[in-house]
């Protein structure tokens, strides 16, 4: 297996801790809000952000994978401060036309409409500045203020939500202004400071080639419309099926997952981006190195959502969400498929094909959509996950197939993880059922289980195979 150089692993050890106090304070976000928010109106927050998202998808998303891809190149070529101009007024439309469909739509459902147009309008506006310049820091090698504005900026979000929220009313739109705010603080700061330091150049050497960035835009466009409908289209259908309520009390477990699995995907980005944008262009191999990593290292994430569901739900969710946590051990599988996918789908990102990942993406989208819509009155929510995990399993094996051999070299490489989990998780799960999981011994098996998931993450991360580590012990 592929090695990561020994300065690569330091990167990886400080990006560890920088994105440790960002788990933290996603934790602290989950429980605040879950505990200032009841079920149905935390089910409301979940149709907004849904509509939100479907605008970031489409009209968002594809612009700003296509800009992490160029970065550099326009950095180097001076062109930096001509790009970020262009897509600042990009988004003031895009957001201010979001903030205008959005505040109809739900004041349809007896929202407020000129607050929510404000929600919507600043933090599309101002969520989209911050996570395109923050995230820069990081690719232009700023590691450490990358670290401190990222924190900063979910600091400030949680504290101006909680503000607003006890001031103001238990309404969602103030929890989310509040986290607007947020962004805005931060985007200021991260704007000012690459200002500073990368707008020096300021020679333009030739044209922006729009017609290459919008050809590989496209792709990544039609493919997100359908990977929206895949995470966010279910929150429609269960409005108008299974209440606000029962939405809230799964959206609130599904976020612990989400939270989770985001925040390792964002630490094992972190370190492989850029590797893997620096070397997109010139070494074949980028991808395979780049999905390696990150299919073997999710597997104990997994594992540890699923045997620590219990105990994560107990002291993270607030008291009316209380109860069986079934929801959320499906959702760290769905959810690390959804990682697997996104993985897989970077070998496109890499050869600039994207259109091959527009059929996937669609049937993902129909086929999850189709079953949840026609079972979800006979079966309730949790058709959701499961209805996730077939079609993305389905989808990770097209995939595969497309992308042919070098699928197979991961998959023989992340099989020793797989199963080393699986009777790691069979024992523990004895020991719960002897033990009753109550008093010590409950916070003992946590911190066993976390350990041992950490260590197999780390573990990946250096390029070692568990085989390896066994053999060497």
């Amino acid at each position: 297996m592929i090695k990561i150089k020994r300065e690569d692993f330091k990167v990886s050890l400080i990006t560890f801790f920088g994105r440790l106090f960002q788990f933290i304070l996603m934790f602290l976000a989950i429980k605040i809000s879950t505990t200032i928010l009841g079920p149905e109106e935390y089910g409301k927050y979940g149709i907004a952000m849904g509509f939100i998202a479907f605008i970031s998808y489409i009209f968002i998303g594809p612009i700003g994978l296509m800009m992490n891809r160029n970065l550099n190149n326009w950095k180097n070529e001076g062109n930096l401060k001509k790009v970020l101009n262009i897509y600042f007024f990009y988004l003031i439309i895009i957001s201010a036309i979001g903030g205008l469909f959005g505040s109809f739509y739900l004041e349809a459902i007896k929202f407020k409409r000129l607050l929510e147009f404000y929600c919507i309008f600043s933090y599309l506006l101002f969520f989209t500045v911050s996570y395109t310049l923050i995230p820069s820091l990081n690719i232009f090698g700023s590691m450490k203020l990358f670290y401190f504005y990222l924190n900063l900026n979910l600091f400030f979000g949680i504290f101006l939500g909680y503000l607003l929220v006890e001031n103001f009313g238990s309404e969602y739109q103030y929890w989310l202004l509040g986290i607007s705010t947020g962004n805005m603080i931060t985007a200021v700061l991260s704007y000012f400071t690459i200002k500073k330091s990368y707008f020096k150049v300021e020679k333009i050497r030739g044209f922006l080639n729009f017609k290459s960035n919008i050809n590989f835009s496209i792709g990544i466009l039609l493919s997100s419309i359908f990977l929206w409908a895949h995470l966010m289209g279910y929150r429609f259908i269960a409005e108008e099926t299974v209440g606000y309520a029962i939405l809230g009390q799964y959206m609130a477990e599904a976020t612990i997952a989400l939270g989770i699995i985001s925040a390792y995907e964002q630490i094992t980005t972190g370190i492989l981006h850029p590797i893997f944008y620096k070397s997109a262009d010139h070494d074949n191999s980028a991808w395979k190195i780049y999905a390696e990593k990150m299919i073997i290292s999710s597997i104990p994430v997994c594992f540890f959502i699923i045997g620590s569901s219990d105990f994560l739900g107990s002291i993270v969710l607030g008291e009316q969400y209380q109860g069986n946590y079934l929801f959320l051990k499906l959702c760290a599988v769905s959810e690390t498929i959804r990682v697997l996918i996104s993985t897989l789908s970077f070998k496109f990102h890499q050869n600039l094909k994207t259109f091959n990942m527009i059929v996937p993406s669609g049937f993902l989208a129909l086929g999850t959509n189709i079953t949840i819509f026609f079972y979800i009155t006979s079966y309730g929510i949790i058709i959701t996950p499961v209805a996730m995990i077939i079609f993305g399993s389905i989808v990770s094996l097209i995939y595969m197939f497309v992308i042919g051999n070098e699928t197979i070299v991961i998959i023989k490489s992340a099989a020793p993880s797989l199963i080393f989990c699986l009777i790691f998780y069979y024992f523990l799960d004895l020991g719960i059922k002897f033990f009753a999981n109550e008093g010590f011994v409950k916070y003992l098996q946590f911190f066993l289980f976390s350990m041992s998931m950490g260590l197999l993450y780390i573990i990946a991360l250096r390029g070692r195979s568990i085989i390896y580590i066994l053999r060497k012990a």
